[in-house]
Formats: structure tokens, C-alpha cells, sequence
């Protein structure tokens, strides 16, 4: 039943991809969890290679050290005028990141 589903969702995925997503190129992606052996044996034996690993991390921001800015910064709550800048700023930050696509601007429609 495995093999069955590692060669139905490629044909699947390319027919959907193709009539939604004509001109950018199709990649496949799964997740599994270290624990899962016989599922990343599944995937390995369908030709699936491993190409990044996640690690889960969580700190107690309450228990970190507050770090003064510095003087050319200035703390200030959010206002909608700063949407656009806040945006621009956001996908210069993770545009050569793996998985993140630029995020558009949608309020209204225009900048």
C-alpha cells in the first residue's frame, strides 16, 4: 500500500501543480519524524533523499536578559503607517531563506 501511495502522489501532485502552477517548477516535500522508521524507510526505497532536518527549540522569553537598543534604534508600538516598511523588511530578511516566499502586499491592494 506504501509503494502504492509513493508512486500515486508524484503523478497526482504533477497533474495539480500543472493546471494551478504552469510556469514554476514542481518540488516534493514531506515531513517525518525520526521515530517513524518505517515511513522514512518508505520514502527512501520511492528514491526520497533527506535534505533538511528540523530541530524544535523553545526558550522562556521571560527568562531572557533585556539588551538596551542601540542609540540610532527607537522601540515603538505598531501603527498601520509602518505595514509596508515592516513587510519590506520581513522578506528582506528571509529572502534567501529555504521554504519562505515573498510575502505581497495586500491591504487595499496597493503600497
Amino acid at each position: 500500500m506504501a509503494a502504492r501511495l509513493t508512486e500515486w502522489g508524484p503523478v497526482a501532485a504533477r497533474r495539480v501543480h500543472e493546471r494551478h502552477f504552469p510556469a514554476a517548477p514542481l518540488e516534493l516535500h514531506t515531513g517525518a519524524h525520526e521515530n517513524e522508521r518505517w515511513y522514512l524507510d518508505v520514502l527512501a526505497q520511492a528514491g526520497y533523499r533527506r535534505v533538511r532536518t528540523f530541530v524544535e527549540m523553545r526558550a522562556d522569553l521571560r527568562a531572557l536578559p533585556s539588551s538596551p537598543l542601540p542609540d540610532d534604534l527607537v522601540r515603538t508600538p505598531f501603527e498601520d503607517r509602518y505595514d509596508a516598511l515592516t513587510l519590506d523588511a520581513r522578506n528582506a530578511t528571509f529572502a534567501g531563506h529555504w521554504g519562505s516566499m515573498e510575502e505581497p502586499w495586500s491591504r487595499g491592494g496597493t503600497r
